[in-house]
């Protein structure tokens, strides 16, 4: 029997910034909707999971842009007809983004 799960989550939270020097540090949290495909011995199903989502991170302005480093921890279960897991996890990010 073969099984797969593909989780795509779409969140939102609220952020909190506190200037240090010329970094920021910021957390926040917030929710997610999390697309969860599952295929199990041919069948295939698509659910949305609720989740929790909690961040912290590390920003430096750049020009018209800011480097970052952010690490961020969801949660969720789905608990479904062909399936039962839970989703989320750890997200490890860094990067640069536009911030006008």
């Amino acid at each position: 029997v073969s099984a797969s799960a593909h989780v795509v989550p779409i969140g939102l939270a609220g952020v909190y910034e506190h200037p240090l020097d010329s970094f920021v540090v910021y957390g926040g949290a917030g929710a997610q909707a999390q697309l969860v495909h599952t295929a199990v011995a041919g069948e295939e199903r698509l659910d949305v999971v609720p989740g929790v989502l909690v961040l912290a991170g590390l920003s430096r302005r750049v020009r018209a842009g800011e480097l970052f480093a952010e690490s961020s921890w969801a949660t969720g279960a789905l608990d479904g007809r062909i399936a039962r897991l839970r989703t989320g996890g750890l997200t490890l990010s860094a990067g640069w983004r536009y911030r006008p």
